[in-house]
């Protein structure tokens, strides 16, 4: 076995059982409700609803869109607020991550791309990997993480995502992110020549938010 399967055989199932702990963990998070009350307890997101509790020892709740607007969560050192938000094509609002806001809001969704189909056969209960470098490195582990971008106005009702369901290396995102600011000339130039790379989205709305509104 060279030197690349100890490597994978070693790290791999640490890796993934730190990512279900740290996903499984609860947060202290404080719930936002339609009236403008909020109550603090512990909380996770699970899928698109929020699995909340006041206490350790209480039993846990599922909170959706009908019951909620969003929640905060918090690990002692950062907040993290998440937002429910209509977003276009979607029958249902989206549990969405706030990350810049003013004249225009960004929120980011984050995905785990599934782990490859049949790991348990190349990968042995020994350690052992029954396949080659290259066929290895064509599997897609769990815990790689891809971001969704969704673009939504102040005053505007559903939010715009412009790079969902865009695989590779497709640059379909300027267009589409051009197209949301074209009321800013100089910031719809800046992206159609590909002036800002996909992660840099919240410099192309901080840029909009600092410059393009009166």
């Amino acid at each position: 076995m060279n030197r690349f399967y100890k490597y994978i055989t070693f790290w791999l199932p640490l890796i993934l059982g730190a990512s279900n702990l740290i996903f499984g963990q609860e947060t202290k998070a404080t719930l936002f409700f339609h009236d403008g009350e909020a109550i603090e307890g512990l909380a996770k997101i699970v899928k698109n609803t929020v699995k909340f509790k006041v206490a350790a020892d209480s039993k846990a709740d599922i909170w959706d869109f009908y019951s909620i607007t969003g929640l905060e969560l918090s690990d002692g050192a950062y907040n993290v607020h998440y937002d429910y938000v209509e977003v276009r094509k979607q029958k249902t609002p989206l549990l969405l991550e706030l990350v810049e806001s003013g004249k225009v809001f960004l929120y980011t969704k984050t995905k785990t791309r599934g782990r490859a189909k049949g790991l348990n056969k190349v990968v042995k209960s020994d350690g052992t990997v029954t396949i080659n470098t290259d066929e290895l490195s064509k599997l897609n582990f769990e815990g790689e993480k891809v971001y969704e971008y969704y673009l939504k106005r102040k005053d505007g009702f559903e939010a715009t995502c412009v790079n969902c369901g865009i695989l590779g290396m497709s640059d379909s995102w300027l267009k589409k992110t051009a197209a949301f600011f074209e009321d800013c000339d100089i910031l719809q130039k800046k992206i159609l020549d590909n002036e800002f790379a996909l992660e840099e989205m919240i410099d192309i709305v901080q840029f909009y938010n600092d410059f393009c509104t009166e």
